[in-house]
């Protein structure tokens, strides 16, 4: 996967500066990296020390003006950087963009998504309330299925496997939220582009797509992740409460952005 992965972003980007932050690193890794493309950076990280913590290692030694956020298991298709990059350089009100995922076998996977909705979002998504009339409702509008896949959107937020930002955003908002160890790290930093006045936009003429993963994480979602057995489960309802507490169940921020510029 990481192979396809470094090749997919060189390709895309020859003059790019990579950066791999890996965790739960293992020894023969490295070598592999360094085979792959020699001019990658690579931050081995022996514990595993969390996405969001990995995510702003890798921040911290980033010298360029555009910078993208991309999972190891993620493969990109021709044009993706520029086009991210265009639309920044182009829509100073935008912070952060996604592309268009696709999963293994080409079909859509629902990266933009509107803000949770607790206790029912939840509820409807991590429990048998979620096979109801209602509990498919509010999955529904959570994973914005009423979106047009094909048209640019501004959107609550993007998943993590893909994500563009300029530098000048990111010292704006500030790195992710380091509490977060898995789940909601996205959620919760998109919603501080809102915060701080900056849009996050679903941008489909930019595509990336999934590599078949064997891993323990997709295995478990593969699995039925809404088993309460799950310990990704658990450590997703931990995020979700650390996420009320952080930001309560008042208005989002991307109603008061639009209350300004309107």
């Amino acid at each position: 996967m990481l192979v396809r992965s470094l090749a997919s972003v060189r390709k895309d980007c020859p003059t790019a500066e990579i950066i791999v932050s890996d965790v739960a690193a293992l020894p023969e890794t490295e070598a592999l990296v360094r085979k792959t493309d020699d001019q990658a950076i690579y931050l081995g990280h022996v514990d595993n020390i969390g996405f969001a913590r990995a995510v702003n290692i890798g921040f911290q030694r980033v010298t360029g003006d555009y910078i993208l956020v991309v999972n190891a298991d993620v493969e990109l298709l021709p044009g993706t950087i520029k086009t991210m990059a265009d639309y920044l350089k182009q829509h100073s009100d935008v912070g952060l963009v996604g592309p268009k995922i696709l999963d293994p076998s080409g079909g859509f996977v629902t990266s933009p998504r509107r803000f949770y909705r607790f206790p029912l979002t939840v509820l409807a998504r991590r429990t048998r309330f979620g096979n109801t009339r209602w509990g498919h409702r509010f999955t529904n509008e959570h994973l914005m299925q009423d979106l047009d896949r094909d048209q640019e959107h501004a959107v609550d937020w993007i998943l993590g496997e893909a994500m563009m930002t300029t530098r000048a955003a990111l010292k704006r908002v500030g790195h992710m939220d380091e509490r977060f160890f898995l789940y909601l790290e996205d959620t919760d930093w998109c919603w501080s582009f809102w915060e701080n006045g900056l849009q996050v936009f679903y941008l489909p003429q930019a595509v990336v797509r999934e590599i078949e993963s064997t891993g323990e994480i997709n295995k478990a979602y593969k699995q039925g992740i809404t088993s309460v057995n799950s310990k990704y489960t658990r450590i997703h309802i931990r995020s979700y409460w650390r996420f009320i507490r952080k930001h309560g169940f008042g208005h989002t921020p991307r109603v008061k952005v639009f209350s300004r510029t309107v």
